[in-house]
């Protein structure tokens, strides 16, 4: 769900109550790494350029694209943090969220190595 131009996801603390409102947080790395995959799907069976464009906006979510405007990446450590909560990024590192984050990398360098390829 794009929240102001930026990836907003569902959280899991008390998560989408029918007829409710969506939590907004705790917002972790794993769904965002299945986002991107399910664009890339999405974009491989329709051709649709507007799944690169939700890839890229997924991929964002990391680099601070998302509801507290923070990095979840950690560049100095190349880990992930474990999320958003209420009052910003979960500062524990798990292997979960680093996981989450390299398969978004290899998968968003993968697409770019592909372009490269068509292109030239």
């Amino acid at each position: 769900m794009l929240n102001k131009g930026h990836l907003s996801l569902i959280g899991n603390h008390g998560w989408f109550p029918r007829r409710g409102e969506k939590a907004r947080f705790d917002q972790q790395p794993l769904e965002v790494a299945a986002l991107i995959d399910a664009c890339y799907e999405a974009y491989l069976a329709t051709q649709d350029k507007k799944w690169r464009q939700a890839i890229d906006q997924c991929f964002n979510w990391f680099l601070g694209g998302n509801d507290v405007r923070e990095p979840v990446y950690d560049f100095s450590t190349g880990g992930c943090k474990d999320g958003l909560h209420s009052a910003g990024v979960n500062q524990n590192q798990g292997a979960e969220s680093t996981l989450a984050w390299l398969m978004a990398l290899h998968r968003v360098h993968g697409i770019a190595q592909e372009s490269i390829l068509t292109k030239g």
